[in-house]
C-alpha cells in the first residue's frame, strides 16, 4: 500500500488562519471561520493569486506584516503587493538578502518636522516637494506619515498613490541589494561604512539602476527629474553588457569588476571601462546643481564606440542582421538628447555638446547600414 503524500501549511494574514492543503499534489484552500475550518472562497482565493506571484511570496509578506504590528489593514494592503513585484523583479538565485533582510525590515512611519534628525524636513517641501521614503543603513523603511496620511488615506488621486507605490518598490529594491559585511554594508554596485555618513560607492550608477528598474513595474517614473538622466544611461550600458551581468553585480557582487570584464571583452582598455562608469556618476553628481558640464555628452560618446564594438564583434559570430538593427535601435531610443531632456522638464543648456549627441550617433547608424555584413 502506497501512503498518501499529505502536507498541511498554515498562513496568518490580517488576523485569519488559513492552511494550504495537498494530497498526491492536489492542493486546496480552507481558513478558520467562527472555530470552523471552511473552503476559501474563489473571490478571495482569486485576490492571493493576484497579488502574489507564488504562495511563497504570500508567506513571506505575511511573515513580514506580522513583525510590523503598527501597520493598519489599509497599509498592509498597499505594501503586500508591491512586496511581491519586489520579489518577482530579482532573479530566483538572487533572492538570498532580500529573504534574509525581510525578516528583520522594520517599517516606520514618521511625521514630518523641523528637528535635527527628522528624516522628513517640513521645511523642504514647499521648495523641493515630499519625501516619500527612504531606507536608512540599520535595515528600515521610513515613510513619511504626513504624506501618507494627506496624499494616500485621504484622496483618491491615483497619480499619487502610484508615485507612493513606486517609491516604496525603489526603497526595497535597495533592501533588496543590501548585504552585510561586519562594519560595512554593500548595496546596490558599491560597499560602504555604515558609520561614515553615509560615503558611498557609486551612488549614482545604483540609483540610476534602482530606478531603472523600478520603470519596469511603474513606466512613468523614469522622469523623477534626479534619476531620470542616470536611469536613462544605465539602460544604454544594459545594452551594451546585458541584464543578468548587471543584476549579478547589484545584487550577489556588490562590485563593478563583472561589468568592467565585460566591456573588456569589447574594448580590451581597463582604463576607458573604469572612465566610463566614473563618469556616469559624476553625471549623477551633476543632476543636483546647475553647473554647466559636458559629463553626459562624453558617456554617451563613449557608450557609442563599446556599442560599435560589440556590433563588431556580433558580426563576426554571425549575429542574424535584424538583431542588430533592433539593438542598435533601442540604444538610439535611450539616447539623452535636447529634446528629450525638454520632455523631461530639464534645461538642456546645462549639459555641454548635447546637441551632438543625436548627429554622432545618426552617423554611427549609417557605418551600421551600410557595413557590408548588412547590405540587403
Amino acid at each position: 500500500m502506497v501512503n498518501n503524500m499529505t502536507y498541511k501549511t498554515k498562513f496568518i494574514i490580517d488576523g485569519i488562519t488559513y492552511f494550504e492543503n495537498s494530497i498526491n499534489g492536489k492542493v486546496s484552500y480552507t481558513k478558520i471561520e467562527n472555530n470552523h475550518e471552511v473552503p476559501v472562497s474563489h473571490q478571495e482565493l482569486s485576490y492571493f493569486q493576484n497579488n502574489f506571484s507564488s504562495y511563497l511570496s504570500f508567506f513571506i509578506a505575511d511573515y513580514y506584516l506580522s513583525k510590523n504590528n503598527n501597520i493598519d489593514l489599509l497599509e498592509k494592503r498597499l505594501i503586500r503587493p508591491i512586496l511581491s513585484k519586489v520579489e518577482e523583479i530579482i532573479p530566483t538565485s538572487y533572492r538570498t538578502d532580500f529573504y534574509k533582510n525581510l525578516k528583520t525590515l522594520k517599517v516606520v512611519f514618521e511625521e514630518e518636522s523641523n528637528k535635527s534628525k527628522a528624516h522628513f524636513k517640513a521645511k523642504e517641501t514647499k521648495t523641493k516637494g515630499h519625501v516619500v521614503a527612504l531606507y536608512d543603513s540599520h535595515n528600515t523603511l521610513l515613510v513619511n506619515k504626513t504624506y501618507f496620511q494627506k496624499t494616500i488615506l485621504k484622496s483618491d488621486n491615483k497619480s499619487a498613490v502610484t508615485i507612493f507605490k513606486s517609491t516604496i518598490f525603489h526603497e526595497l529594491q535597495h533592501m533588496s541589494s543590501t548585504k552585510y559585511d561586519f562594519s560595512r554594508k554593500a548595496m546596490g554596485f558599491g560597499f560602504y561604512s555604515i558609520y561614515d555618513n553615509g560615503k558611498f560607492e557609486y551612488i549614482g550608477l545604483t540609483e540610476g539602476y534602482t530606478q531603472l528598474i523600478t520603470s519596469i513595474f511603474y513606466p512613468n517614473e523614469i522622469m523623477e527629474t534626479n534619476y531620470s538622466i542616470p536611469s536613462l544611461l544605465m539602460y544604454q550600458l544594459m545594452q551594451i553588457v546585458g541584464k543578468n551581468i548587471l543584476d549579478s553585480a547589484y545584487y550577489d557582487e556588490h562590485s563593478l569588476t563583472g561589468v568592467i570584464n565585460k566591456l573588456c571583452e569589447y574594448i580590451p582598455d581597463y582604463s576607458l571601462a573604469k572612465y566610463l562608469l566614473d563618469t556616469i556618476e559624476e553625471v549623477y553628481y551633476s543632476c543636483f546643481n546647475d553647473k554647466k558640464n559636458n559629463y553626459l555628452h562624453e558617456v554617451q560618446s563613449i557608450m557609442k564606440h563599446y556599442l560599435k564594438a560589440k556590433i563588431d564583434k556580433s558580426l563576426a559570430e554571425g549575429m542574424n542582421e535584424d538583431k542588430i538593427i533592433t539593438k542598435v535601435e533601442k540604444f538610439r531610443k535611450s539616447l539623452i538628447t535636447e529634446e528629450k531632456l525638454r520632455y523631461l522638464n530639464i534645461n538642456p543648456k546645462k549639459y555641454l555638446n548635447i546637441a551632438n549627441t543625436l548627429e554622432d550617433f545618426t552617423k554611427y547608424m549609417s557605418y551600421v547600414e551600410n557595413s557590408n555584413s548588412l547590405k540587403r
